[in-house]
């Protein structure tokens, strides 16, 4: 009998009701909210030469030759970026030189870009400057193997090799330049040219 009445005693007690929010109920809620990603700031006195890769969002106004990887960039009006630019939203105010592969791209009226584009969603502002091409994807931040920047970095530094004895091409040979001294040197190249007026 004890063993019963202890499971009783808890069956009889007095639940909690459910709480019910009124419109004038000030306590906050916080299923369902969205997270907010951090944001982290290039500043326009910085030059950075190098990849950037951000769980969070991005916004630069200096000068960056290398690779982004974010949530959402945007850059700066008088911002100049030189790579591959990979990200949920690309926000362009300023100068691009590269590839761009974003959900959503908004290139705005001061933007200078000189790109190809994958989007699945492309606005461009009337002023906007764009040279390039412009390829819409259903899901353009998946890289495709024969679109891979390194892969055609590799392809125009590499020279061509004569067949073999039979007919198959040669291997490269092993004093090639190995891809981090090609991309270094395309990196170079490419932020000299993002930086002269």
């Amino acid at each position: 009998m004890y063993f019963n009445r202890h499971l009783n005693r808890h069956q009889d007690a007095a639940r909690p009701e459910p709480r019910v929010l009124k419109r004038d109920d000030t306590s906050k809620v916080e299923l369902n909210i969205p997270k907010a990603h951090p944001r982290s700031l290039l500043e326009a006195s910085v030059t950075l030469t190098g990849d950037l890769w951000s769980e969070g969002d991005l916004e630069i106004d200096g000068h960056l030759c290398g690779n982004i990887n974010c949530q959402q960039l945007i850059v700066g009006k008088n911002a100049a970026v030189t790579g591959v630019i990979v990200a949920q939203e690309a926000v362009i105010r300023g100068r691009i030189t590269g590839i761009i592969r974003a959900m959503r791209v908004l290139l705005q009226e001061t933007a200078r870009v000189e790109s190809e584009i994958f989007y699945q969603s492309l606005s461009v502002d009337e002023g906007a400057r764009f040279e390039g091409v412009a390829r819409p994807r259903p899901n353009p931040l998946a890289e495709e193997a024969a679109l891979s920047p390194m892969a055609e970095l590799r392809q125009s530094v590499a020279p061509a090799e004569p067949p073999s004895a039979h007919g198959a091409p040669a291997r490269a040979s092993p004093t090639l330049p190995g891809p981090s001294e090609n991309a270094d040197a395309a990196r170079r190249l490419a932020h000299a040219s993002a930086t002269s007026p």
